[in-house]
């Protein structure tokens, strides 16, 4: 959720993300690439990401 619109991203269609200081750019099968903007665990969400897609 956010002032831009709210939106879901569903795990089996993230292809790849990369993390940055500030967010993640996830790579989507049918989509444009979305940034996912926020400050407060940007250093442990891409480890939980990535568990989460190896376990889908």
């Amino acid at each position: 959720m956010g002032d831009r619109g709210n939106k879901t991203i569903l795990l089996n269609r993230i292809l790849a993300f990369k993390p940055f200081t500030n967010g993640v750019m996830f790579q989507k099968d049918r989509r444009k690439s979305l940034f996912l903007e926020f400050s407060v665990g940007t250093d442990i969400f891409p480890f939980m990401l990535k568990r989460f897609m190896s376990e889908r």
